[in-house]
């Protein structure tokens, strides 16, 4: 799923200011469309600035969900820029937000801030994207991906579809850790993988992994 808006410019290794939103026990890839809740003030500012503007916003991933006041020092640098493609507010201020992963990005430094989360941010651009070793890898990902949609119960046989039809190899990595079982330190390995063929094959791993799993469980 994708925006009808027009593109946001983003421009790999080039610094830029944007609002930031520090999200609990998630990881948002680039290509994903996902909604979120946000009741903490300084998150409804920064999305409802990202919104005004039509500013990417800049999703970060907390390594303590429990903190509701997350520092700089306890939020993982590498996140997804994203754009907040719909919000609506609830009755108990909070708001309810879609929002659309763009690209990999790192935060370089926090402004001094006070009302939202505000960074430095440097969208990352992957790599060998187009290796002969990523195709392979991709291969084996999406039998793999198979296998596994075959041993379990939660997940559509439909996905495996739209994995089989993407062409993008990056984009097929972060789709298949989606869909796995896996713990937010994992997912969160795989964002900073900017390699194409590295981030293949820690999938290709997680997702054997995840099929031993299934077969334990019903040993």
């Amino acid at each position: 799923m994708t925006s009808h808006k027009p593109p946001l410019s983003i421009v790999h290794g080039e610094a830029r200011t944007y609002p930031v939103l520090p999200l609990r026990d998630l990881v948002v890839f680039p290509h994903w469309v996902v909604p979120l809740f946000a009741g903490r003030e300084k998150s409804v500012r920064a999305l409802k600035e990202a919104m005004k503007r039509d500013t990417p916003i800049m999703l970060v991933t907390q390594k303590n969900p429990a903190d509701d006041a997350p520092a700089p020092d306890v939020v993982y640098e590498t996140g997804t820029l994203a754009r907040v493609l719909q919000l609506g507010e609830l009755p108990d201020d909070c708001v309810k937000v879609l929002v659309e992963g763009l690209e990999r990005a790192r935060v370089q430094k926090y402004t001094d801030r006070a009302d939202c989360h505000e960074a430095t941010v440097v969208a990352l651009a992957e790599t060998d994207a187009k290796s002969f070793e990523a195709e392979t890898l991709a291969r084996s990902v999406v039998s793999n991906f198979k296998a596994y949609v075959e041993q379990s119960e939660s997940i559509s046989p439909e996905v495996v579809h739209v994995v089989q039809a993407i062409t993008d190899l990056g984009k097929l990595a972060d789709l298949v850790a989606s869909y796995l079982p896996i713990r937010i330190a994992d997912r969160q390995g795989i964002l900073e993988t900017l390699s194409v063929t590295a981030r293949l094959e820690k999938v290709l791993n997680l997702c054997a992994d995840s099929g031993r799993a299934i077969e334990n469980a019903r040993d």
